[in-house]
């Protein structure tokens, strides 16, 4: 069959090394199975004391792992306790929606370091990350607003002849 360089194992498949012709197969860009390579790459002890370079897996997805934990907070705010007090006390004393909190903040100025958008403040409320505040503190105690006009769809029926 050949040299065992040029085969893996006992499957008896020819063994591709080529960044671009594994890229070509796997329908990913020739630079991304390059730094796949790179990060996998690891040092194996052979029978007689040598060293070989190889792929290894594991060595790729310990390094993945290792990056992940590299990640920024889970939450934007993080430990901006004093932009929670004030969202609190707007919606609580004052009774400002979301939308009217995050409107007024653009228009005059953050007091914190943190922003965001509507949408986030009330995945915020929903998910319990602003303290004891939820949407249930709202003037609409998180219901939806429902249209007081239903609106009717009428279909006509032809009938052929």
């Amino acid at each position: 069959m050949g040299t065992e360089d040029n085969y893996s194992g006992s499957n008896g498949y020819k063994q591709i090394r080529s960044p671009l012709l594994l890229g070509k197969i796997l329908g990913k860009h020739e630079s991304t199975i390059r730094r796949e390579l790179k990060r996998g790459m690891a040092e194996h002890l052979k029978t007689n004391l040598g060293t070989l370079w190889e792929y290894c897996t594991e060595r790729a997805q310990s390094d993945v792992d290792e990056r992940g934990t590299a990640k920024c907070l889970d939450l934007k705010r993080g430990h901006d306790w004093a932009l929670v007090k004030r969202v609190t006390r707007l919606v609580r004393d004052e009774g400002h929606s979301p939308y009217a909190i995050i409107a007024g903040f653009n228009n005059t100025r953050w007091l914190c370091k943190t922003r965001f958008c509507v949408k986030t403040l009330y995945n915020y409320m929903q998910a319990g990350h602003l303290g004891d505040l939820t949407e249930k503190d709202l003037l609409y105690r998180g219901e939806r607003r429902r249209s007081k006009r239903t609106t009717t769809r009428h279909t006509i029926h032809i009938t052929q002849k």
